[in-house]
């Protein structure tokens, strides 16, 4: 069915604000290990989830997606294809011809989704400086996006032993109201309440640029030199986040300091090389060119 105007004004009539939860339904597409579900109604409070052991692309081709779902919430696979895929159901569900128009959805991914260009083909943003109104850039994307960045890392379970112990990037919210259900002004006004209440360093944006500046993201793609510091660094700010000793000063890790300024033994070993160096037909023994 069709979700109506009242289903995006569902307020708490319980003390203790969770009725609204046992209203909605949610929708995660991609079964993995199949605990999403006992931890989005055990943890979260979500009674009615829809998470089945099933093909999600095949079920698009076949016309089979859910129907009674509110809200798509998932976190896609990172390899291959799959965040692009998942967006490009997410965006174009209302022009497949099935009654999952108009759906909201949120999906937990990598900030980096927001530089690449099939994020921003599909969303409308080109990054060249599109006209803005209360802080949203115009597109022509049916959505709403609202990027909800956490107030600490994201670190993730990998069921089949694969991926790192630490995250290498940072993980934000990709949220979709569709702009026939939910009107700008509304969502700047949700927006700037949730600014007044925070007292975390999260914060929520509609602005692409915004959320490409906080989060020190560019169009172009950091060499891997780039990436590997910019791992290690991230993985010495967590290391020193978790320490037991909250009067202890956190030290920067060994994998991070050999990335910014060499180790004295190191800098006295390459100085060694560099003397014992062997003079060629085309340089001397300093390693300079000779002149021919």
């Amino acid at each position: 069915e069709r979700p109506c105007k009242r289903d995006r004004k569902i307020t708490s009539t319980s003390n203790d604000g969770t009725e609204w939860k046992n209203e909605l339904t949610l929708y995660d597409p991609f079964f993995c290990s199949g605990r999403s579900k006992s931890l989005l109604q055990n943890h979260l409070g979500f009674n009615k989830v829809i998470h089945e052991k099933r093909d999600f692309y095949q079920d698009i081709s076949d016309c089979k997606i859910p129907t009674r779902y509110n809200v798509l919430v998932t976190n896609p696979p990172y390899s291959e294809e799959h965040k692009q895929k998942c967006l490009d159901y997410c965006l174009s569900a209302s022009s497949l011809n099935n009654s999952n128009c108009n759906r909201p959805f949120c999906l937990l991914m990598p900030n980096y989704v927001a530089s690449r260009q099939y994020f921003r083909g599909m969303v409308g943003t080109s990054g060249s400086g599109t006209k803005q109104k209360g802080g949203e850039e115009q597109t022509t994307c049916p959505y709403h996006l609202v990027y909800l960045v956490p107030s600490s890392s994201y670190q993730y379970d990998h069921p089949q032993g694969t991926g790192h112990s630490i995250s290498p990037f940072e993980s934000l919210w990709f949220c979709g109201l569709p702009k026939s259900l939910f009107s700008a002004d509304e969502i700047q006004d949700w927006i700037q309440e949730q600014r007044r209440q925070s007292i975390s360093s999260g914060f929520v944006t509609t602005s692409w640029s915004e959320l490409m500046q906080k989060q020190g993201l560019t169009l172009k793609r950091p060499n891997p030199r780039q990436r590997k510091k910019k791992a290690a660094a991230r993985a010495g700010n967590i290391a020193g986040h978790n320490s037991p000793n909250p009067n202890k000063t956190s030290t920067i890790p060994a994998s991070t300091l050999s990335l910014q300024t060499p180790l004295p033994e190191a800098t006295a070993k390459a100085s060694n090389m560099k003397s014992k160096r062997k003079s060629s037909k085309y340089r001397d023994g300093q390693g300079r060119r000779k002149k021919q």
